[in-house]
């Protein structure tokens, strides 16, 4: 993401969160403040204790040399690592092998390149646990390269009496069977069958009653229409209406949802892009960015002065750039004014008058 190289682990939705939350401006700041606030969202939406917890690792370029910034849920403390030479960082299932491997490789055949290396290294430790893709990534100063290789399952599944073992559990928790006997079963959750066919035979009750069933598919194609935005009719119930358009003069209630608002002219007390987290919200008192943190981070523009457009970073006041007695002023706080173009050239076009300013460490070159 822009000039950094991301890995989050954890639950699959709240690590999505993160990701949507930030951009490829984000500072290692901003990543750390927007992991801890999503982080205690997720925890106060379980309804019993999770053991669940993230790791973020990013690394990156600083001053020309590659840095490594590290921190999990456990107490959100971002450690930073240096590095003067090019080092290899493993992610995943067997890193720790994996790594070792490398290392042995690299020290024993200087010759390969280091791209050999790693992929060496996870043909070598391939087992029921990896396969699939090898994703890789390059640091440098010229930029992040990246790119993907099939890894060779080199221990393919373990076989009994020349049977494959009937079934394998995923990292992610799930158990895959081709066969599997159940004495005795309590789940609290439910049963999603995509093909196949399920046997009744030693089921207590009947459920083929054809009435029932006749029922039970028109109530379950009727709530899948209305659910997919398909029903062309409208229902109502105690709570809600559903109908594919609602057309009178005037809707009033606390709140609106969907995901296209179109109208000609939007009135209100506050508007925000999103309701929590790195957002822009517009109401009577102007216009203010925030970070993940609930500070002011970014442009804000105060109703009390339109002609003024302050910069805050982190909750601190950073500058302005103010339309004063018609001229156009930039003024920076706590830091100094630079203008720089990097390899390019500043080019100034008018007068110029020191008349008021000390200038110090100038040296005229012409030509």
């Amino acid at each position: 993401m822009g000039d950094k190289i991301i890995f989050i682990s954890g639950d699959v939705e709240m690590v999505e969160r993160i990701f949507n939350s930030i951009n490829n401006s984000s500072s290692v700041r901003d990543i750390k403040n927007v992991a801890k606030w999503e982080f205690h969202e997720y925890e106060k939406q379980q309804l019993q204790d999770d053991d669940d917890g993230i790791v973020v690792k990013i690394l990156m370029m600083e001053n020309r040399k590659p840095v490594y910034y590290f921190f999990n849920s456990k107490d959100f403390v971002l450690t930073k690592q240096n590095s003067n030479e090019g080092q290899i960082y493993s992610i995943g299932a067997h890193q720790k092998e994996a790594m070792e491997y490398c290392l042995d490789v690299q020290s024993g055949q200087p010759a390969l390149g280091i791209d050999e290396v790693i992929v060496n290294a996870f043909h070598h430790i391939a087992d029921e646990t990896v396969g699939g893709k090898l994703h890789c990534f390059m640091i440098s100063n010229d930029g992040i390269a990246e790119g993907q290789i099939e890894i060779k399952d080199s221990k393919p599944l373990k076989k009994a009496k020349g049977i494959y073992f009937p079934y394998h559990c995923t990292l992610d928790g799930n158990l895959i069977a081709r066969n599997a006997t159940l004495v005795n079963a309590d789940i609290s959750g439910n049963i999603n069958m995509t093909s196949g066919t399920m046997s009744w035979s030693n089921i207590n009750s009947d459920p083929t009653i054809s009435t029932a069933q006749t029922t039970a598919n028109t109530a379950i194609n009727g709530v899948s229409a209305i659910a997919s935005g398909t029903y062309s009719g409208t229902f109502i119930n105690g709570k809600m209406i559903y109908s594919p358009t609602l057309q009178g003069g005037r809707i009033i209630g606390n709140s609106i949802e969907g995901s296209t608002i179109t109208g000609a002219t939007i009135i209100g007390g506050l508007f925000k892009t999103s309701d929590s987290g790195n957002r822009i919200e517009l109401n009577s008192s102007g216009l203010n960015s925030f970070n993940g943190s609930n500070q002011l981070h970014g442009v804000r523009i105060e109703s009390s002065n339109y002609s003024s457009l302050g910069f805050w970073s982190d909750g601190t006041f950073r500058g302005s750039v103010e339309a004063i007695n018609g001229d156009l002023q930039i003024k920076p706080s706590g830091g100094n004014l630079v203008l720089n173009a990097n390899t390019n050239t500043v080019v100034l076009q008018g007068k110029v008058d020191f008349s008021d300013a000390i200038v110090t460490g100038l040296v005229p070159v012409f030509g």
